[in-house]
C-alpha cells in the first residue's frame, strides 16, 4: 500500500519559510504530521529542498530499505536526547 504524504512550504512570517510533511491515513480523517522543519529557512527554494529530502527519507524508510543518512538525521528528534556535555 502506497503512503500519499503531502509536503507543504508556508511563510508565515516574511522571510521566514518553513516545511510540513504530513500524511492521510485514512478517508475523511485528518492528516497527521510525520516531520516538519526545525526551524526558519532563508528562501521557498530551501525550504523545499529541505522538505523534499525529508519525503525521500520517510519513503525510503517506510519501504524497509535502508535509507542512506546525510549526517543530518541519525535518529528521531536526536537533538532533543539527553547527552553528556564535555
Amino acid at each position: 500500500m502506497e503512503i500519499d504524504y503531502e509536503l507543504v512550504v508556508d511563510e508565515p512570517i516574511k522571510g521566514h519559510f518553513y516545511w510540513l510533511l504530513s500524511v492521510r491515513e485514512a478517508p475523511g480523517k485528518d492528516p497527521s504530521v510525520v516531520d516538519f522543519a526545525h526551524g526558519p529557512m532563508p528562501t521557498h527554494r530551501a525550504a523545499a529542498d529541505a522538505g523534499s529530502a525529508a519525503l525521500r527519507w520517510h519513503r525510503t524508510a517506510r519501504s524497509g530499505a535502508r535509507a542512506v543518512l546525510s549526517g543530518i538525521r541519525a535518529d528521531w528528534y536526536v537533538e532533543t536526547m539527553p547527552a553528556e556535555l564535555r
